[in-house]
C-alpha cells in the first residue's frame, strides 16, 4: 500500500488540513486528485503556490507622470537564475504609499512573467528594491522556505512541467492567476531546511566538478599545446641515424621533377632543429591549390561553419544545389589536406580533410595545405595546429572587422620538416598521447 496523496488548500500561516476537494472564490469545488503527479509522504501536503504565500506584481512605468520619488528598481534584464545583476539600475518615481506593492525585501521570491517565464531568484539583501511588472513578488507564509520553492520551480521549469502553466502563442507568460495555481509537494518545515541544505551542499559539489572540468579542460589543452610544440621541435621521439635526411629526400624530389632547388633563406632560424630536419616555405612543401567549380546537381561545400576550431575536424559539411553556389565555393579538397582560415586564424579553424570529405569544394576563406611528397599528411595537419604555426601566421593578420592573412603569407611562412619516417613516428607518439589526454577528459 503506497502513501496516500495529501492536500492543502487552505490560506492559512500555520495549519493545514487534509481535503482532496479544492474551493474555488466563485463558491464551485472540485476534486483535483487527477492532477497529483505522485505519492508523497504521509508528513507532506500538496499545495497551491497561492495558498502559501502572497503575491504581488511590479509598478508600471507610466512615462506620462512623475509623481513621487525617484527610487531604483529592477526588470527582468536584471533577474537571473538565483541571482541579479544590479551593475546598470534606472529610477522611476514612485510614491510613498506604493512602496509596499512594489518593493521586495529579504526572502521574497521573484519571478519572471515574460520571456523566460518562471526564471526566478531570491532577493537575498538586506537593503530593499523596487521592482517593475512583468516581474511577480512572492512573499511566503510562516513555515515555509522560500529557497525550497525556489529549488521546485527550478526543477519544473528545465523538466518543461512549466509549460502547462504558461499561457499564450508564440511568447509565453507566467500570469499571477497561473502562478498561484502551481502545486508543489510541501513538507514539513523542518524536512524543507534539510531538503535545501542537501540540494545546495550537492550543488556545491557539481560546481566544484565544473571547475575542475574546466581547469583539466585547459591543462589537456595547454598539454596538447606543449605534445605539438615538442614534436615540430624535434624532441617528442627519438631521432634515428638511419633515417633518410629530409634534404637528402628534397634533393631527390627535386631531382625527379627536374626543378631549380627552392631551399627557405636559412639566414635566420626561428628556433633550433635536428640536423636531419630541413626549412622550408610553404611554397616548397605544399603542392599548389586547385580551382575547381561545383558540377552536376549538387555538391558538399565546407565553410567555416563546418569546421570544429575545438576539435580541429570538420563536423557538418552543407550540400548545395550547383545553381546556388556561392561564387567563394572553388577551392578543391582532396583526402590528407589540412584547411587553414585565413579570416580571422586566431579562432583556429582548422581541420583535416580525411576520406569522407574527399573531393568536396571549400571556401576561398581557406589555404588548402595540399602536402607535397616529402610531407606526411597527418604531421602537416598537427604542424599547422602547432602554437609556432597560428601564433606565426596571426601575426599577419590585417583588417578591423574581419582580420585575415593573405596566401603569400602562408605560402612564404617556414616549415620544420623532419625525415619523412620520423614524422610517421611523430604522428603515432601524438595521437598516442592525446587518445590518453582525452580519455582523462572524458572519464571526468
Amino acid at each position: 500500500m503506497g502513501n496516500r496523496p495529501h492536500f492543502c488548500f487552505c490560506n492559512t500561516s500555520t495549519s493545514f488540513y487534509k481535503s482532496p476537494y479544492e474551493k474555488f472564490a466563485d463558491g464551485t469545488v472540485k476534486c483535483i486528485e487527477d492532477e497529483i503527479p505522485f505519492e508523497i509522504p504521509e508528513s507532506w501536503e500538496w499545495v497551491r503556490l497561492g495558498n502559501i504565500s502572497n503575491h504581488n506584481t511590479g509598478k508600471t512605468l507610466d512615462k506620462g507622470r512623475n509623481t513621487g520619488i525617484l527610487r531604483e528598481y529592477i526588470t527582468t534584464s536584471n533577474l537571473y537564475w538565483g541571482f541579479f545583476e544590479l551593475d546598470e539600475l534606472r529610477k522611476m518615481p514612485i510614491k510613498e504609499d506604493e512602496l509596499d506593492r512594489f518593493t521586495a525585501v529579504k526572502g521574497d521570491l521573484l519571478i519572471c512573467e515574460g520571456g523566460e517565464a518562471g526564471r526566478s531568484a531570491i532577493w537575498d539583501k538586506d537593503n530593499s528594491i523596487c521592482f517593475q511588472n512583468h516581474i511577480h513578488r512572492v512573499r511566503f507564509f510562516a513555515n515555509i522556505r522560500s529557497l525550497y520553492v525556489y529549488f521546485f520551480l527550478r526543477k519544473i521549469y528545465f523538466t518543461g512541467e512549466i509549460n502547462k502553466y504558461r499561457k499564450g502563442v508564440g511568447i509565453q507568460s507566467l500570469s499571477g492567476d497561473s502562478l498561484s495555481s502551481i502545486l508543489l509537494p510541501l513538507p514539513p518545515l523542518a524536512e524543507q531546511y534539510r531538503i535545501v541544505s542537501e540540494i545546495e551542499r550537492l550543488f556545491s559539489v557539481i560546481d566544484l566538478i565544473e571547475e575542475n572540468n574546466r581547469s583539466l579542460e585547459q591543462i589537456i589543452r595547454q598539454a596538447k599545446s606543449k605534445v605539438l610544440d615538442l614534436a615540430i621541435h624535434g624532441k617528442l621521439v627519438p631521432q634515428d641515424p638511419n633515417d633518410e635526411p629530409a634534404s637528402v629526400l628534397l634533393e631527390r624530389i627535386k631531382a625527379e621533377q627536374k626543378t631549380k632547388k627552392q631551399t627557405a633563406d636559412n639566414s635566420h632560424y626561428p628556433f633550433e632543429i635536428p640536423d636531419s630536419w630541413v626549412w622550408m616555405t610553404g611554397n616548397e612543401c605544399f603542392v599548389p591549390m586547385e580551382t575547381k567549380k561545383p558540377i552536376g546537381e549538387k555538391f558538399g561545400y565546407i565553410d567555416i561553419n563546418a569546421i570544429d576550431n575545438k576539435k580541429h575536424i570538420i563536423s557538418e559539411i552543407k550540400y548545395l544545389n550547383v545553381l546556388e553556389a556561392p561564387s567563394r565555393a572553388s577551392r578543391h579538397v582532396n583526402s590528407g589536406d589540412t584547411l587553414f582560415s585565413m579570416v580571422r586564424p586566431y579562432l583556429e579553424n582548422i581541420a583535416f580533410v580525411d576520406d569522407k570529405y574527399s573531393n568536396c569544394i571549400a571556401s576561398t576563406g581557406f589555404f588548402v595545405c595540399k602536402p607535397t611528397q616529402i610531407l606526411f599528411p597527418k604531421y602537416l595537419y598537427y604542424l599547422m595546429t602547432s602554437k609556432y604555426v597560428i601564433d606565426g601566421l596571426n601575426a599577419f593578420m590585417k583588417g578591423d572587422n574581419s582580420p585575415s592573412i593573405n596566401n603569400e603569407n602562408i605560402t612564404s611562412y617556414r616549415f620544420p620538416i623532419p625525415p619523412l619516417s620520423e614524422q610517421k613516428r611523430i604522428v603515432n607518439q601524438i595521437e598516442a598521447i592525446f587518445k590518453t589526454l582525452d580519455s582523462i577528459q572524458n572519464n571526468l
